[in-house]
């Protein structure tokens, strides 16, 4: 769920009103959802928004209407730099509501926006990393916090990446997830990727990793915006491209570039001779 559907003013100095007016229709969604024990995921929004989503999102947990339902969850982008912060949180959470949360980890899919928010605003720092492979390497460290969080968190990986795809899986052992991808693409990457999980399991050496949830979004509005088709998915119907470009390192490719990308300076410092007057 959206919650900036259900509300044009879900923004952070508008606090009050999204309890007035938000908070209440999302609570009698998720009472629908309790009843007809379905998944209800608060979905990703720009970072600016995050604190306010964790905010309903604890109140959801605590509310007593929901029962014992276990399928509230949030959704997480690896790439905002606070990402791997949030998994203690949400797990201290579900621990101390007594309800088991739903985890959906995502790349993310507002970095242009997000760079271009920190730049107009003159900030001391972008809040997502600038590079892919730092992105691919944070969905790797928080996937491992996510897992190490069982039972009290549910992990689900959205993910169009050949290695993040098999990572995870790797890092999953015993401890069950599920994997996510959009309706119509990533088909031939999960094809093997299933074929090579029941080649594990009958082998017991992959338990935990062969549920596949297929996610179809729904726009209740003029048109579906959604992120560009990840390269892995192109790259795996390219005969030229080589298994070891399709399924990269990131930890080697991180390594061999570390720290945020050359190319794009600090919003402080994006007009070169002068700072940003912004900054302050």
């Amino acid at each position: 769920m959206k919650l900036s559907a259900l509300s044009p003013r879900y923004e952070a100095i508008q606090e009050t009103r999204v309890w007035i007016e938000l908070y209440p229709r999302l609570k009698r969604l998720a009472e629908m959802a309790a009843k007809a024990d379905i998944n209800f995921t608060i979905d990703a929004e720009e970072a600016d928004r995050l604190v306010l989503s964790l905010k309903l999102l604890e109140q959801l947990a605590r509310e007593p209407s929901l029962g014992t339902w276990r399928g509230l969850g949030l959704a997480v982008q690896a790439y905002q730099t606070r990402a791997v912060a949030l998994i203690p949180l949400l797990a201290g959470l579900a621990k101390d509501s007594g309800r088991r949360l739903m985890v959906r980890l995502v790349k993310g899919a507002y970095w242009d926006s997000e760079i271009k928010r920190a730049q107009v605003g003159g900030r001391a720092g972008h809040p997502v990393f600038t590079t892919k492979p730092a992105t691919d390497l944070s969905y790797l460290a928080v996937a491992r916090a996510l897992i190490e969080a069982h039972p009290y968190l549910y992990t689900q990986f959205a993910t169009h990446n050949a290695h993040t795809l098999a990572a995870t899986r790797a890092i999953a052992v015993n401890t069950p997830i599920e994997h996510q991808r959009l309706h119509g693409m990533g088909e031939t990457l999960y094809a093997a990727g299933h074929r090579h999980v029941r080649a594990a399991d009958a082998s017991h050496l992959c338990p935990g990793g062969g549920r596949t949830r297929i996610f179809c979004p729904i726009w209740c509005g003029g048109y579906w915006k959604t992120a560009p088709t990840p390269a892995s998915c192109i790259c795996l119907l390219d005969d030229d491209t080589p298994p070891e470009a399709v399924a990269a390192d990131p930890i080697s490719q991180v390594e061999a570039q570390p720290g945020p990308h050359p190319r794009i300076r600090l919003p402080r410092d994006m007009y070169g001779d002068r700072l940003n007057s912004f900054w302050r």
